[in-house]
């Protein structure tokens, strides 16, 4: 849901992907090399962080978040981009 609402959005595929790929995988590496008090408060909430708690078991480090609320804020992140979609949908397609 998350890759529908961004490329509804952008109205492009390969805009899509590169966002989404940006977003899932670009943004942890930007965020590794912030000081370390600031990615410990900020990487749990990233897309790839949330996602991968909701799999996994064991963790590299204590700074995650537990199972259901990191399904929830990948969740919110879904949620975000289908209600951006359908804003943009409305306004540009009316």
């Amino acid at each position: 849901m998350l890759c529908v609402g961004l490329g509804a959005m952008l109205r492009n595929t390969a805009g899509g992907i590169a966002t989404f790929a940006g977003l899932l995988f670009v943004l942890p590496g930007i965020s590794a090399i912030l000081p370390s008090s600031v990615n410990n408060a900020v990487s749990p909430y990233l897309p790839l962080n949330a996602g991968t708690t909701v799999a996994s078991h064991s963790f590299d480090n204590s700074h995650h978040l537990a199972t259901w609320a990191g399904f929830a804020v990948f969740c919110a992140y879904a949620a975000a981009a289908i209600a951006g979609a359908s804003l943009v949908m409305l306004r540009r397609d009316a």
